[in-house]
């Protein structure tokens, strides 16, 4: 077995990509001025940014501030405008929403390459129901959207997705009734809790027809957002996972989104046998923040479905590395999703795994791994453009003693520039 260096130290990464974009976009809407701490860098943040200052917003972001001077619900314009998303799939999806109610004519909505390969009718399609006037082309981006008066009532969504709930519930602040948006799995709720905190009425119940979260469009100003993001448990998930997996590891994350839509991984872990510690701090935004240790135990094998597969769909390739070395097959269902991100992340990471001489058996909605505590081999790895699969082998190079040759490392700026630096802060 090769000698790897244990993970040590305290941990402090980049805030909440799904929290940052939100309290960009938000902060717009409300009336006065939002001061914004730990915002991310990454891309797709400044893609979302990029777009609202194209529309007029008074928004900028210095040092990880974002600070922004809102005019209210209605404060944008624009026509004949093309809006580039960048790689960003939550910024298309939210936008769709988002700018419904917004003084906009012709506007085009388009990403990079990457995200015109992604279908976007499972939020267009019930944003059509709503009464708005968008629509796709064949499914994908280009997406065009104009001013509407969405119509108030229940909608359901074609997934369970919490960028398709949000969109919905945007949209439903310029309805004249209020609007519910119904899944069958309860999603990530960061918009909820967020309008709630910035004064807006928002209802979260289960009921017989599933999970149920009704918007009522505010009758007065939205309060401006004054805090700091929690940091991002889909970056917490590389070092959690590594610290988990290497003897002498023994680390501290601070400050982490607690969600429980969005720690997932933390319970899968545990139930692998994982030694974590998680303090509960505080609330920002509504949100739960907390402190999370972890030190290294030897893994067995897990199954992976269901309800869960939402908590934690983005860590799931990481968390693939720890199945490879746990004792037992961990199995992995009801994850489809997972095929329409930045990559086809099933049949990528189980192609790197098996060349890395890894046993796996692949299934349309997920797989099997057959975990082993071999040395795992070399190989040539292909991101595909993917920063989860990039920043997934990177990390787990360093339980090979960094030898494998891994393309494309650039796109993990996408969503954690840091990357490589907070690396360094805690190996030994």
């Amino acid at each position: 077995m090769l000698e790897v260096k244990p993970l040590t130290g305290n941990i402090i990464l980049p805030g909440d990509k799904s929290i940052s974009h939100r309290s960009a976009m938000f902060s717009v809407l409300a009336k006065g001025k939002s001061v914004i701490e730990n915002i991310s860098s990454g891309g797709d943040v400044l893609s979302t940014i990029s777009v609202l200052k194209q529309l007029g917003a008074d928004i900028n972001i210095e040092e990880n501030t974002l600070t922004t001077n809102g005019k209210g619900l209605i404060s944008l314009s624009g026509e004949n405008q093309t809006l580039d998303c960048g790689n960003s799939g939550t910024s298309l999806r939210l936008f769709c929403g988002f700018l419904s109610g917004q003084n906009l004519k012709n506007i085009t909505l388009i990403g990079d390459e990457s995200l015109s390969r992604r279908p976007q009718d499972r939020v267009v399609k019930p944003l059509q129901r709503m009464g708005i006037n968008i629509s796709s082309t064949n499914g994908l981006t280009p997406i065009l959207l104009n001013k509407s008066n969405p119509d108030g009532g229940r909608f359901e969504s074609i997934i369970s997705s919490g960028q398709i709930k949000s969109a919905i519930l945007l949209a439903g602040l310029y309805a004249e009734n209020p609007v519910t948006d119904i899944e069958e799995t309860f999603t990530r709720d960061h918009s909820e809790n967020m309008l709630r905190a910035m004064g807006v009425k928002v209802i979260s119940e289960k009921t017989e027809f599933g999970y149920e979260a009704t918007v009522f469009p505010p009758v007065n100003d939205l309060k401006p957002l004054i805090g700091l993001v929690p940091s991002d448990p889909s970056s917490a998930v590389f070092f959690g996972v590594l610290a988990a997996l290497i003897p002498g590891s023994d680390i501290l994350i601070s400050n982490l989104l607690g969600n429980a839509t969005r720690i997932g991984w933390l319970k899968v872990l545990q139930r692998m046998g994982a030694e974590i510690e998680i303090i509960e701090k505080s609330k920002v935004f509504n949100e739960k923040v907390i402190d999370v240790k972890v030190k290294y135990s030897e893994l067995i094998a897990t199954d992976i479905r269901g309800d869960e597969i939402s908590s934690l769909i983005d860590e799931l390739p990481m968390l693939s590395i720890a199945m490879a070395k746990a004792k037992g097959i961990s199995r992995v269902r009801d994850a489809t999703e997972l095929r329409v991100k930045e990559s086809d992340r099933i049949t990528v990471v189980l192609d790197h795994l098996n060349r890395m001489g890894v046993k796996t058996t692949e299934y349309d909605d997920g797989y099997d791994i057959v975990g082993s505590t071999d040395e795992l081999n070399n190989c040539y790895i292909e991101p595909h453009h993917d920063h989860r699969i990039a920043m997934t082998f990177v990390a787990a190079n360093y339980l090979i003693s960094g030898v494998l040759e891994i393309a494309q490392k650039e796109t993990i700026s996408t969503s954690f520039p840091t990357f490589y630096h907070v690396f360094e802060q805690v190996i030994v």
